[in-house]
């Protein structure tokens, strides 16, 4: 986006914004964030007064993109991000959700900023994350289970709005995908989705599911888990599948001694879920889902590719789609395995 986009950018979300606070409002300070292969991501200044005084909001703007992968809406996530937080679950805040296209290019919603990183290897090398690498696994194990209990409304059960997922459903919705963005032969994920029909159970329960709970897709600080992000793949199913998927090599980022995202240990997780409410954990059971989450993320990674193939000028994209083979790799160690 040139200078001049920028400043038009900037000018219709002072416009959209002066409909939500009654005080005259200035935007400064609008830059695009780093991520946001899935969706576009700002963060900006909001400059307004408040009984009479300048107030400075730090806020980050959400914006939709059309991505064969993802399958939630933002309103969706929009209010499961409201519901999350007045839930106590560590979230951004959320204020305000547009569904207008016309308004700055596409639907969007626009929630507080929370100060930390979400940057893996900071949080896996940088000395000052010393206290947070030694809590942090604890932290996500006590969210997820506080994300596992939330009731959810009629609203979001209803519909389309929150897919409803039972394990064998969950790996036939995976396969729909697979057939409908695969651009050339994938055996390997074609074996992984027949061993998965071939062992699938009935869910532990139905609960409200994250879909993405992951180091990347958190905010920390020194004192370890500030925020969750990335609702977009939330769906209602089998909670084992988040417990799983925080486990895959893929969010180890090299630290293949702790699975969980490369910070912990399994029963260390899985201790914290279950004193904080969650669910027993079943280790058979974890392991049909870690087979799934691979194989959900090489779809993923070749859905992401495709868009990229199709003309999206995203290097993210590219760079992602290339590691479908290193997930091919890891879905067959994992089968050739004694739990396999």
């Amino acid at each position: 986006m040139d200078s001049n986009d920028l400043a038009e950018f900037q000018s219709k979300l002072e416009d959209y914004l002066g409909r939500h606070v009654e005080a005259p409002l200035a935007v400064s300070r609008l830059r695009p964030m780093a991520g946001g292969a899935s969706r576009a991501i700002w963060s900006f200044d909001l400059k307004a007064a408040a009984d009479g005084k300048p107030t400075l909001q730090p806020l980050v703007l959400r914006m939709d993109s059309s991505t064969d992968y993802l399958e939630g809406s933002p309103r969706t996530e929009f209010d499961l991000m409201r519901l999350a937080f007045q839930n106590n679950v560590p979230v951004p805040e959320v204020l305000w959700f547009e569904d207008d296209v016309t308004v700055l290019g596409n639907r969007f919603f626009i929630m507080r900023f929370v100060h930390g990183e979400t940057l893996v290897k900071r949080l896996h090398e940088h000395p000052k994350y010393a206290g947070a690498r030694d809590r942090i696994v604890d932290q996500l194990g006590a969210a997820l289970a506080q994300i596992h209990r939330i009731d959810l409304p009629e609203a979001l059960t209803k519909g389309d709005a929150l897919k409803r997922l039972t394990p064998e459903e969950a790996v036939r919705n995976q396969e729909a995908i697979f057939r409908r963005v695969s651009v050339e032969p994938h055996p390997v994920v074609e074996y992984g989705l027949r061993w998965l029909m071939q062992h699938v159970r009935p869910a532990t329960g139905m609960t409200l599911v994250h879909g993405d709970y992951r180091v990347g897709n958190v905010i920390f600080n020194e004192d370890g888990l500030c925020a969750v992000l990335d609702w977009e793949l939330a769906a209602q199913g089998d909670p084992l599948g988040d417990l799983a998927w925080i486990t895959i090599r893929s969010w180890r980022f090299g630290r293949d001694e702790f699975p969980v995202g490369g910070v912990g240990t399994r029963e260390e997780f899985h201790e914290a879920y279950q004193r904080a409410g969650g669910t027993r954990v079943d280790p058979e059971r974890i392991f049909f889902w870690e087979v799934f989450g691979n194989v959900k993320w090489a779809i993923i990674t070749i859905s992401q590719v495709g868009t990229y193939l199709q003309g999206s000028p995203s290097l993210e994209l590219a760079s992602l789609g290339r590691r479908t083979a290193e997930i091919e790799w890891e879905i067959l160690h994992l089968l050739d395995s004694p739990g396999g």
